[in-house]
């Protein structure tokens, strides 16, 4: 028993001795926020901020080139197709256009079709087969 009372005595005083480096270490972390300049606090935000800001725009360049690449989107070649139809001198105005796109699609409309026909005889050909 008195070795057990003991060994419990021993026990609080190092409990009592590691409460008090506990207290003087609060009271040492409180003096140092005390004392703490507020710049440095917004310093490290906005190093936090301009970090975020980085690895956003790395992100978004990132998934940018990702549907460029996906949709195969080539800018510059459509940015350049673009500007040279833009300077190209057109040789007909644009009645002369829509004159021409008329009579082809008026050709094209009256001109025999060798599907249809070809169509023609397969449902002909099909009808006895339906029992009609």
């Amino acid at each position: 028993m008195e070795y057990t009372t003991r060994r419990i005595e021993v026990s609080r005083g190092i409990v009592r001795e590691q409460e008090a480096r506990i207290a003087q270490q609060r009271r040492k972390v409180m003096q140092f926020l005390a004392d703490r300049n507020p710049a440095d606090e917004l310093q490290a935000r906005l190093l936090i901020m301009e970090q975020s800001l980085i690895a956003m725009t790395r992100f978004l360049r990132m998934l940018e080139r990702d549907i460029q690449d996906e949709f195969g989107l080539h800018q510059h070649q459509i940015r350049k197709r673009i500007e040279d139809r833009r300077q190209a001198v057109r040789t007909e105005t644009v009645a002369e256009a829509a004159d021409r796109f008329a009579s082809q699609a008026r050709d094209s409309i009256l001109a025999p079709d060798e599907t249809v026909e070809s169509l023609d005889r397969l449902a002909r050909a099909m009808r006895p087969l339906a029992g009609q």
